[in-house]
């Protein structure tokens, strides 16, 4: 917790180093954040603000669609191109 709060440049540089791929989304599940690691796998565009919808970016991975519309929180495993994310 309180990882938001770290000063910009540091907090850009931890989620760089992380092999986990994260993604955030805004309150209208637009993408407004992503590592490195995250947007190699899905293939995301560059950066921009406000950020695609989830939905639309991630159209090619229907399974992690699928989870955008789940109101729990849940643990969930996925397999995408091979790769095993919870």
């Amino acid at each position: 917790h309180g990882l938001l709060d770290l000063a910009p440049v540091a907090r850009g540089a931890l989620l760089e180093r992380l092999e986990d791929r994260i993604l955030a989304l805004d309150a209208d599940d637009r993408i407004i954040d992503r590592n490195q690691a995250a947007a190699a796998t899905f293939r995301l565009p560059p950066p921009r603000l406000p950020g695609p919808p989830a939905a639309e970016a991630l159209a090619a991975w229907p399974a992690l669609v699928a989870l955008l519309a789940r109101p729990e929180h849940d643990r969930v495993e996925l397999e995408i191109d091979g790769l095993v994310m919870e």
